[in-house]
């Protein structure tokens, strides 16, 4: 199992997945486990967040309301250190007031606009993931495969697109997975109900180990 205070980071083109997994991980953890989660997004605007998670049957703007699930949406403004850890503060701060058991960032690389450059980035993320292991709060992160910090998560899941003369074909490989050395790829198809993996029911982040 993953250990609370854990960081897995799905990487993915565009459209391979990584809204849904973000999703899904709160979703599946509020009704299977009750825990309450945190939902950041700097590419997407909240409205936009919950009519995507509506598709699902996920009603994310009622688990805002009852901060079940609480959502911060936020653009990038002009690039500086100061506004940098001002944003990983305000993440910070949403995870201590609920207590969230969980989190899910949404979008790293438009994150690192709020840095001057990559050192404050990286040094950002390094004390965000600290703060977030200290209130022993799960987390998930996605990012184009552009990222250029796989080494300091403690999972690493990536996120396959394949067009076929048969259709789309998706699949997630398991490059980096925190106490064990298993990896692989695995089939998975996005349905109206969310992620679900080939013959292994609807996917959740625990089974990655």
């Amino acid at each position: 199992m993953v250990q609370p205070g854990n960081c897995a980071l799905v990487i993915g083109e565009t459209g391979s997945g990584k809204t849904v997994f973000s999703l899904q991980f709160l979703c599946e953890g509020l009704f299977e486990c009750g825990s309450i989660g945190t939902l950041v997004s700097f590419h997407n605007d909240k409205r936009d967040l919950i009519k995507y998670a509506r598709e699902f049957g996920w009603h994310l703007k009622r688990f805002d309301r009852n901060e079940t699930i609480k959502i911060l949406a936020k653009r990038p403004s002009k690039p500086s250190s100061d506004n940098g850890m001002d944003a990983v503060k305000e993440v910070i701060k949403m995870v201590e007031d609920i207590e969230a058991d969980r989190i899910a960032l949404d979008g790293l690389q438009t994150l690192s606009r709020f840095f001057r450059n990559e050192r404050g980035f990286e040094e950002g993320l390094k004390f965000l993931k600290r703060e977030l292991r200290k209130q022993k709060c799960l987390s998930i992160m996605t990012s184009n495969p552009k990222f250029g910090f796989q080494e300091i998560m403690d999972s690493v899941l990536i996120l396959h697109q394949i067009n076929s003369r048969f259709g789309r074909i998706r699949e997630i490989e398991i490059k980096k997975a925190w106490g064990t050395d298993k990896g692989g790829t695995i089939s998975f198809e996005i349905t109206n109900e969310g992620v679900r993996f080939e013959d292994k029911g609807q996917y959740s982040p625990e089974r990655e180990n």
